[in-house]
């Protein structure tokens, strides 16, 4: 990052040593122990940009930012239609933890939420609501910056493939163990006569996939990185409920065929927070109605039994074939 002489300043900062959960007292001690507070102090700021909503880092950014620069515009930049409207509500628990550790809610001072998809949205009560624009393969020198920054290489066998199996970060995460895999194993036939590979997710420690499937060989790579360099439309996204399946979309207005498949194992994927159940009739409602960004329906398909996904799987390969 610092080499492309983009930003005037880049500092790294290992989140490891403050990402111990959820509890609001972790945010307190970041805000007073992190390093945050001595580089964001130094200067005066006029705005705020965040890429994740949820995380200490985002408080201690916010809080650290506001108290020195009063007028500071905070905006928040994500893609994922699916997250918004049922992540982040906050509980009375929450507040009240906020009043007792001083903390302002950045979430409840964003000033603009900047959204590929702002139609798709849950609505807000607070900040106007901007729309990302789309993204150019044509702009040469922001393709090199990007995949020098990720040190990108072309993958073959992404390249060549048919299907893509998309990870999620619910192993790393402790809502499901290799449900996932089993799943995907049961899907995609071993005597199978199309090409298919896996996308480990970026924050994967371990390749759970080894001699179960191919994957693809560049690890901790955002998948909007590969799609920069490989256009998908005629691929088959396979996930159990991945947001970023609708990245193409987003960027350059393509459609991959997308295959979710969480109505089939949805009782396994329990939120090891609170013990209960990941996928929440809000979050099965805002994952159907993904379907209608696609102008092509018949490329978005919600799996409720392992047939009706190999049939779908299948269909759609003749499709291709055609």
């Amino acid at each position: 990052m610092k080499k492309i002489n983009i930003f005037e300043n880049v500092y790294y900062i290992d989140d490891s040593t403050y990402m111990k959960g959820r509890h609001l007292v972790d945010l307190k001690a970041c805000v007073i122990k992190s390093e945050f507070k001595k580089i964001l102090s130094e200067k005066k700021y006029r705005e705020l940009f965040t890429y994740n909503i949820y995380g200490p880092f985002n408080e201690v950014g916010y809080n650290v930012l506001k108290k020195n620069n009063i007028d500071l515009k905070y905006n928040v930049v994500e893609d994922a239609p699916t997250v918004y409207g049922i992540q982040y509500k906050e509980n009375k628990c929450i507040k009240y933890l906020f009043k007792i550790f001083n903390l302002k809610s950045s979430i409840r001072n964003i000033n603009c939420w900047w959204f590929s998809s702002p139609e798709s949205m849950s609505p807000f009560k607070n900040g106007k609501k901007q729309k990302l624009p789309m993204v150019s393969r044509q702009n040469k020198k922001m393709c090199q910056t990007i995949n020098y920054v990720f040190e990108y290489k072309e993958d073959v066998d992404l390249q060549n493939a048919d299907v893509i199996l998309m990870e999620e970060c619910y192993s790393n995460d402790g809502l499901i163990k290799n449900e996932d895999i089993e799943l995907f194993k049961q899907v995609i036939d071993i005597d199978k006569k199309f090409n298919s590979v896996v996308k480990l997710h970026p924050r994967s420690k371990t390749n759970r996939f080894e001699n179960t499937f191919n994957v693809i060989k560049s690890q901790g790579i955002p998948w909007e990185v590969y799609i920069l360099n490989c256009p998908m439309k005629d691929k088959i996204l396979i996930s159990l409920s991945c947001a970023t399946m609708t990245s193409g979309k987003f960027m350059f207005g393509e459609e991959s065929y997308s295959l979710l498949l969480f109505p089939i194992i949805e009782d396994k994927v329990i939120d090891t927070y609170d013990k209960s159940k990941y996928f929440t009739e809000e979050r099965k409602k805002k994952l159907s109605s993904q379907k209608q960004m696609y102008d092509d329906k018949n490329k978005f398909f919600i799996a409720g039994t392992v047939k009706e996904a190999k049939n779908k799987l299948f269909e759609w390969l003749d499709n291709k074939n055609e």
